[in-house]
């Protein structure tokens, strides 16, 4: 069965740079990992993204990633 859950940030670029996101999971408090990885997500608004979780039971940290495009 596949879960979706909403996430939403508050973020801006106090100078007006475009803002790209990424979305990683943690699975440190399932079998303790220290690493991340992709989460499959689709971007619904500016700052909200719909996620669909991971197919294996437990805690997982969500960890949104900004990627700022710097005007020259």
């Amino acid at each position: 069965m596949m879960i979706v859950f909403t996430v939403n940030a508050n973020v801006t670029d106090p100078n007006g740079d475009p803002l790209r996101y990424h979305l990683m999971f943690s699975s440190k408090y399932i079998n303790q990992s220290t690493g991340l990885s992709n989460a499959t997500f689709t971007q619904t608004g500016a700052t909200s993204f719909s996620v669909t979780a991971p197919e294996v039971l437990g805690t997982w940290k969500v960890y949104l990633c900004l990627l700022i495009a710097l005007r020259r």
